[in-house]
């Protein structure tokens, strides 16, 4: 556990309206090298003689829902390679300020910003910055297998343009090894795992993302 990564002191005055402010939210940060390939890059940074930038930033954001606040003027910044816990009690904000952070909710004011350019859309956030996330509410279908949540919207075809569930088995059994999660199968259905076991799967769907066109061009085979 590190310092406070946003303006203020965790542990402040929790008086007031109850919005996410600098004294009532507290963010931490964990040390960079818990993340090789974050480290490796901000090693890299650090080579160069350049100062650390940070890959997600936000500028003083604010968010209200009609006239009620939920997030009031937050700065957040997360580095290469950093894990960030957020603590603050129930309807401190925490859940807008990740969706703000991620795109989900435009900022009533401020700005957030992925490697230094803004966020403006939720679909430029995914596909063109590889920037992947996982809500509290899962997104998962429950009568559909582990393997076809995880490729869903981006299943590989057979050479009759049906879904090739093989290869879509095969990737996920690649997937699951590399980010070391242990379900019983792919083709397990979603409802008859736990809970742990489908935000695991939740997970793995974004990280997924990263190997959409390696798995793409395995269709028609």
């Amino acid at each position: 556990i590190g310092r406070a990564a946003h303006r203020g002191c965790p542990g402040g005055d929790r008086r007031g309206s109850g919005a996410m402010t600098p004294g009532n939210i507290a963010s931490w940060k964990a040390a960079p090298t818990l993340s090789p390939l974050g480290a490796a890059d901000l090693d890299a940074t650090q080579r160069a003689g350049e100062p650390p930038q940070p890959v997600l930033e936000a500028i003083g954001v604010s968010r209200y829902f009609g006239g009620v606040k939920a997030v009031d003027n937050v700065d957040f910044r997360a580095f290469s390679g950093e894990v960030h816990a957020l603590l603050g009690e129930n309807g401190a904000g925490k859940s807008t300020l990740v969706k703000l952070l991620v795109g989900a909710l435009a900022p009533t004011g401020g700005s957030v910003r992925l490697h230094g350019a803004p966020l403006s859309a939720i679909r430029h956030a995914r596909r063109d910055n590889r920037f992947g996330f996982v809500f509290q509410e899962l997104s998962l279908i429950p009568d559909l297998t582990v393997a076809e949540n995880v490729w869903f919207g981006r299943e590989p075809l057979t050479r009759l343009h049906t879904v090739n569930f093989s290869t879509c088995r095969t990737a996920t059994a690649s997937l699951f090894d590399r980010l070391g999660v242990t379900i019983a199968s792919p083709d397990t259905l979603v409802r008859k795992l736990s809970l742990a076991q489908r935000q695991l799967v939740e997970i793995a769907k974004v990280r997924s993302e990263e190997h959409t066109s390696e798995l793409q061009s395995r269709q028609y085979l």
